[in-house]
């Protein structure tokens, strides 16, 4: 008799126990649910690819890229204009030298033209530009080069 009652309590704990388990276990599974929802709500935010924040690549170079016979006496580099894809300002950083890694001469100027000055015979100049818009995004044009005259007015 005794054992048939123990059994019957077992019986009962069990199932409500296993009703506790359910219940919970559904509750758990909709807050799983929700979590993954949030996820995958604020990834898709993420998910644009950074070209579509990125100003566009520096181009149009003065003087072109690879130029020969540039009059020393030349008084700017310039480059056109680069534009945002969701209508940010844009600023550039300017980098200019005889080394192939030039340095930076100018930073966050909104001029498409940098001032230069005594340059020298027969010398090739390298710069580059990197354009920045107000949200952090920037993109680097690329490597740009001329070279100066000999002096001789017979070209290089």
């Amino acid at each position: 008799m005794l054992i048939k009652l123990l059994n019957k309590i077992t019986l009962i704990m069990n199932s409500k126990h296993n009703k506790w388990i359910i219940e919970n276990a559904k509750r758990v599974s909709f807050l799983c649910a929700g979590i993954l929802l949030v996820t995958s709500i604020i990834l898709s935010g993420c998910s644009k690819s950074s070209s579509s924040y990125t100003p566009s690549e520096p181009s149009g170079p003065t003087p072109g890229n690879g130029a020969k016979n540039i009059a020393v006496n030349t008084s700017s580099i310039s480059w056109a204009t680069s534009s945002d894809p969701n209508g940010s300002s844009i600023t550039y950083d300017v980098y200019f030298g005889t080394s192939s890694s030039p340095s930076i001469r100018v930073s966050n100027t909104s001029s498409t033209s940098y001032s230069i000055s005594g340059l020298t015979f027969n010398t090739t100049y390298y710069w580059k530009v990197v354009a920045k818009n107000s949200s952090g995004y920037s993109s680097t044009g690329p490597l740009w080069s001329f070279t100066t005259d000999n002096g001789t007015g017979n070209g290089n």
